[in-house]
């Protein structure tokens, strides 16, 4: 798998410059460099969405790993705890085994902030992907729509695929917050 992906907007981007070195308009020549421009911002656009679910994914895995290293704790806990209760019963508790439930106790209770951190960084990762992820719709349909507006010689389409960009670019700007 040598070849390189071609994005969709790539194939409309061509015809946009080929009809604007045809035209006599030139307008169409202004189509050509947004459609550009907005090509521009969906790649950057994807690639930030795409940083943005892999480091989502990322610390949910690590997430799990931890709440799983959590529930060895805690069997082991309940394991030293049962020990413990036949250890009373016939007068042999000792206070190294005490003392090693409380440091279960405690690593649990540092696992499961670590735990809950993760998940958070993951929610949080995973809502700048879909803020990312929905500029590069935006921008796509954007330039589609410029697409129309130098096929069909219909200037006013040029001006909804710049409100649309301009859309494109207000979630853009968004994903950084």
């Amino acid at each position: 798998m040598d070849e390189e992906l071609e994005h969709p907007q790539e194939h409309m981007q061509e015809q946009i410059h080929e009809q604007a070195h045809e035209a006599r308009e030139r307008w169409i020549f202004w189509v050509a460099m947004t459609a550009a421009l907005l090509a521009a911002f969906a790649a950057i656009a994807s690639s930030f969405s795409g940083h943005h679910e892999h480091e989502a994914m990322l610390n949910t895995v690590q997430a799990s790993d931890k709440w799983n290293y959590y529930q060895a704790e805690g069997i082991k806990q309940s394991i030293l705890e049962g020990r413990l209760e036949v250890a009373d019963a016939v007068g042999g508790a000792t206070k190294a085994q005490s003392s090693k439930i409380n440091e279960y106790k405690q690593k649990r209770k540092e696992l499961g902030a670590e735990a809950e951190q993760l998940e958070k960084e993951a929610r949080d990762h995973d809502a700048h992907h879909l803020i990312f992820s929905r500029s590069v719709t935006l921008f796509q349909v954007a330039i589609a729509i410029s697409a129309v507006s130098v096929l069909s010689r219909l200037k006013p389409f040029w001006f909804v695929s710049m409100a649309i960009g301009a859309l494109g670019l207000v979630l853009f700007a968004y994903g950084f917050r």
